[in-house]
This record gives C-alpha cells, structure tokens and sequence, in this order.
C-alpha cells in the first residue's frame, strides 16, 4: 500500500498546541494560569510547597527545575497549592506531564498527589507495544490521503502505540484537565489512529469526570461552580489528525455527565476563547479568508447563548469598553440551552 507522507509541525509544538492558544484582546481576563499571582495582588517572589521553592517568572508563574535520580524536572504552580511536575525530553524529544501535586495553601504540606503515568488508561497492561512519553514526530504518514470531510477510509490496523498526557492551564476555580493521548501506528510509523481520554480533577485532586473522545480538546474551561465544561476542537484546534475538519464548541454539564449544547462553525473557520467575564464566558469564530466573526457570549447561570456577527479587517479588537460598546450597536442571535 502506498504511503502518503503529509509534513506537519514538530510535535513538540503539536503537544504546546493543546493548551490555550493567544486571544486578541490585550487587556482580557482568560482562562490561563499566567497572571494569577498577579490577579491575586501577590508581589512574592518565590512560593515555597515543601523543600520545592519555585521562582516567579517574567509572565507571573512560579516555577522551577530539579532533579530526581538521573532526570530532571520541570515543576509549574498551575494554580495556588497546585504544582505540575513535567519530565523534561532529551534532545529533540518535548517533555510529558507526569504528576500533580496538592498542598494546603495556608501551611504548604502535601495534601495529595495524582501520577498520571499509573491512572492512565494506556498502559503496558491493556497494549503490549507500547510507546511511552511524547514521541518526537517530525512528520506523520498516512497509509492514504483523507477525503473532503477529513475522513481516512480503509485505514489498516495498529502494530504499535504511543502515549502521552498532558495537563491543561487551570481554570479560575482550581479544576485541573488532563489528557491522556493514544496514537496508533503502523510498523513504518504511519498514524492509524488517534484516541484521548479526558480527566477533570477538583480542587482537592479528586477526579469528577472521565471521557474517551476521537477528537483534540482545546482550551478547555470548567465554571468557576464547577459546574459546567467548555472547549472547542476541530480545524485549528487539531492535534489529532482524525477529528472533523470544521472547528466545533461544546457545552457539558458535568454533574449530569452529558453534552446539552454544540455550535458547529462554518468551512475555514478558527476559534479564540475563552474568555471570562463578566459573568459571562466568550467565545469567538472566525473566518480569516472573508474576516466574517462570530462572537458568542455564554451566561451559563441563564443557559443562554448571543450570537453577534460582523465584518472586521482590522490587525485587532479594541479593548473591552470600545469592544462591547460596539457589539451593543449590533443585533443578535439567542439561542437557549
């Protein structure tokens, strides 16, 4: 069978790629961890967690790297009394998320801990031939070239499997979402397949939610109640070379364990989000071929979703006064969910 070799960008920045992406306001609250010291008017310039003493960056994220054994580390206070130990990749290979910690804010002692290599579903026990930690791909190949829909027909099965987690930026109350990532390979390393199972921890370390999913997530954001989760996939937001070719977002309530609302974009276009505020979460598509936008605003207190679209060729949206301001001279789109 002839392979069909498409050149996409290192993995490393495909695995960078799952996290949030830049938004276009310069002065937006989003869903991130850079910034909370700021957000909390902490001037420190070092937390400490234990023996572990992490050193405030220039972007407001305490951090440090140590070493364990023969292999170093990098630790990441991804929210306050919340550390994410990544395992630093030799050479050209990225580095994989491989513990979080959860200490008690007030006297800094080790509350709970989450390896992730051991609640992982892809493990040696369910996949004989596997691959663990970030694989360094340079370019994937495909045993044939996917159709108009991004569907790959007859594709063969897997020979061998590559797994790796990563741990998305903290939402503003604390919930932690992991990824944990299975690639399916051929002998000749042709990708065959792609799956993601998808974990939310509480601000305890305790998990509320596990998915299996056939498609990237992107940016995801759980309510500050914790109530609801958020994220968007598809199109720019594909890792995963299976998933569909047009960018989607989906709702989730988490304690009924069930999606209650989508929005699927349109052909080209991207996603940018979210963004909190004002009670409010925001969401925007757009179509960078006719710079046609479309801005939802979600009030998940009222289940209620505005829609604006307008036409904007400018490098950049105003700041949030100017922004909303104009959307207030524009008709819109209610939909309920």
């Amino acid at each position: 069978m002839r392979t069909i070799k498409i050149s996409l960008l290192p993995f490393a920045l495909l695995v960078t790629a799952l996290g949030c992406l830049g938004q276009s306001h310069p002065d937006q609250q989003q869903t991130s961890t850079t910034g909370f010291a700021q957000q909390n008017n902490d001037t420190s310039k070092i937390h400490q967690y234990g023996d572990y003493v992490l050193l405030r960056n220039q972007v407001n994220i305490f951090e440090a790297k140590i070493r364990l054994d023969s292999e170093y580390f990098k630790i990441k206070e991804a929210y306050p009394g919340i550390l994410v130990f990544e395992k630093l990749g030799k050479g050209n290979y990225p580095g994989d998320n491989v513990r979080v910690e959860y200490y008690d804010i007030n006297t800094k002692k080790l509350k709970t801990k989450i390896d992730l290599t051991k609640v992982s579903p892809y493990n040696r026990k369910a996949y004989e031939n596997l691959i663990t930690g970030a694989y360094n791909f340079s370019y994937f190949g495909f045993p044939v070239p996917p159709d108009s829909n991004c569907i790959f027909p007859q594709l063969p099965k897997p020979d061998v499997y590559s797994t790796f987690n990563y741990i998305y930026e903290a939402s503003f109350g604390g919930y932690m979402c992991a990824s944990f990532q299975l690639i399916k390979l051929t002998k000749s390393s042709d990708v065959v397949g792609w799956e993601q199972t998808f974990v939310i921890y509480n601000p305890n370390g305790q998990e509320i939610v596990r998915r299996k999913l056939n498609h990237s997530v992107k940016c995801p954001y759980v309510s500050r109640d914790g109530k609801y989760l958020m994220f968007t996939y598809g199109n720019d937001s594909k890792v995963n070379p299976f998933e569909p070719c047009i960018a989607m977002l989906e709702i989730y309530d988490i304690q009924q364990q069930k999606t209650i609302w989508e929005f699927k974009g349109d052909k080209n276009e991207m996603t940018d989000g979210p963004v909190e505020r004002e009670q409010s979460v925001y969401f925007k598509f757009f179509n960078p071929q006719t710079n046609i936008v479309k801005q939802l605003i979600i009030d998940l207190d009222k289940k209620k979703v505005r829609i604006y679209q307008f036409f904007w060729d400018k490098p950049a949206l105003p700041n949030w006064v100017e922004y909303n301001t104009f959307l207030n001279t524009l008709t819109y789109q209610t939909i309920q969910f």
